[in-house]
């Protein structure tokens, strides 16, 4: 008989554990995740902020750490982080919103607004969205630390996606290269005819009336901003600062964990681009949509982007099963980033608790 009361306890226990974040049966004790952020800031080892939304609406968030570890300013909920790569994201739903509008489509050719970009003939809008175009990551450019704290034109970088050419033929495989991201900001800009900044702002930032989303300058602590930094033996030490016109389109965009999370939940919910559209993006192969990857996390799969630039990490992931996201915006780590993320959703399990 304690045999069985033992296996039922334990099968219960673990019902909760793999509740697979069920907040409808369970709330957030937010006083359990509030000791593990306190833990993690008294170790001076991860500067962050985090929030999570629920069907929706936001449930937790926290920041920790320092914007500026010099002068001693904190962060908060509306503290400006750069997302790095995440911007794909945003730079991916605006194609999708010109594709919807018939301004373009999947199948439109790079070589009808570049045609001097190799192989500008076989790579098609749609490649360049699923990273199969083949072209050289400019991030890895030889002389990248020459130029990429200084303002570029797009002329410039044009030339550079011509000089490093491409690694593979067009749709042969996949391979992550933010030249395709440029590419498609680009072309966004000679269809809407203004700057990118202006076409985020008109497409995504005011629809979803975001306050602190936008096109990244430099970065201004008295503007409640963050500056980035590593840590070296027992000291943050500050990083440059990319100059925000090199990477644009493809990791210029700064926002917070919360406005990023109003994004990531508009375009699961319909509100940002078609249903074809959106069903598009997240048909995946080796695990790639379209401004989207597949991620896992303690067996839990979800769906979003990582970010990273300077000494910023950022990731945002949706679980659509469960219909709940969580953003994480960092601008100093000593540990892995994965490792942060999948902490967290350990933590996060513990502190549900049942509805009564």
């Amino acid at each position: 008989m304690k045999l069985f009361y033992l296996i039922l306890f334990l099968v219960i226990l673990g019902c909760k554990k793999d509740s697979k974040f069920d907040f409808q049966t369970y709330s957030i004790d937010k006083s359990k995740l509030d000791l593990y952020f306190n833990s993690l800031e008294s170790s001076d080892n991860q500067m962050l902020s985090i929030s999570v939304f629920s069907n929706g609406n936001e449930v937790y968030k926290r920041s920790i750490g320092f914007t500026d570890v010099s002068n001693g300013k904190r962060p908060n909920e509306l503290t400006k982080y750069r997302i790095g790569s995440i911007s794909k994201t945003f730079t991916a739903t605006i194609i999708m919103q010109l594709i919807d509008e018939q301004k373009l489509s999947l199948d439109t050719p790079l070589n009808k607004y570049f045609p001097h970009i190799v192989n500008s003939e076989k790579i098609t809008v749609e490649l360049l969205l699923r990273h199969r175009s083949g072209l050289f990551d400019i991030i890895r450019d030889k002389d990248i630390n020459d130029w990429i704290y200084k303002t570029q034109t797009r002329e410039q970088m044009l030339e550079r996606f011509i000089k490093n050419g491409s690694i593979f033929e067009p749709d042969e495989r996949t391979k992550y290269s933010s030249t395709n991201y440029l590419l498609l900001t680009y072309i966004a800009e000679e269809i809407e005819n203004k700057p990118y900044s202006l076409i985020l702002e008109s497409r995504i930032i005011e629809p979803l009336e975001l306050k602190r989303t936008e096109y990244g300058k430099k970065i201004n602590t008295n503007g409640n901003e963050a500056l980035s930094y590593t840590k070296e033996w027992y000291n943050w030490e500050l990083e440059p600062e990319t100059n925000m016109s090199a990477p644009s389109g493809a990791g210029a965009l700064v926002s917070t964990p919360s406005e990023v999370n109003i994004f990531i939940n508009s375009l699961f919910s319909g509100k940002l681009v078609s249903d074809a559209s959106f069903n598009k993006m997240i048909d995946f192969r080796n695990r790639t949509g379209m401004g989207l990857f597949q991620l896992s996390f303690r067996h839990i799969g979800g769906i979003g982007h990582e970010g990273f630039i300077d000494g910023f990490r950022s990731i945002v992931v949706y679980f659509p099963k469960e219909n709940f996201s969580v953003t994480i915006l960092t601008n100093g780590l000593t540990t892995s980033f994965t490792s942060v993320i999948s902490l967290f959703l350990d933590e996060l399990r513990d502190a549900l608790i049942e509805n009564r």
